[in-house]
């Protein structure tokens, strides 16, 4: 999803400008909120088994080709089973801070690090 972030990154800089010193910050918001709202329109598109407008026919075989992967689906198996555990709590094994938690701590330590005088 990384790198589908940075392609969409790289595409909208084709389209929008902005203050290269804002670069960092907009990264931070599209992988918060963007790759959220494009992971919801992409759960969509594969659902129903039909290719969006704004899709590329190119990288819709692309994505067709991911999708029909066992490697995919073994990962989309494995994933719906962790959701749908009935243990109670977080089944994560990542710690007691959460992934976001880091994200926020990390964009306040380069903020107060390198741009604060």
């Amino acid at each position: 999803m990384l790198v589908l972030s940075l392609y969409v990154i790289a595409i909208l800089q084709k389209k929008v400008a902005w203050r290269p010193e804002d670069e960092f910050e907009l990264k931070v918001i599209f992988r918060s909120k963007g790759s959220k709202c494009l992971s919801e329109m992409l759960m969509e598109a594969r659902n129903k088994n039909q290719r969006s407008s704004w899709i590329d026919p190119r990288a819709w075989k692309g994505l067709e080709k991911k999708w029909q992967s066992t490697d995919y689906k073994v990962k989309s198996a494995r994933n719906k089973n962790n959701r749908a555990s009935t243990k109670g709590g977080s089944v994560h094994p990542g710690g007691s801070i959460s992934r976001n938690e880091y994200v926020i701590r990390m964009v306040c330590f380069f903020y107060v690090k390198y741009l604060i005088p």
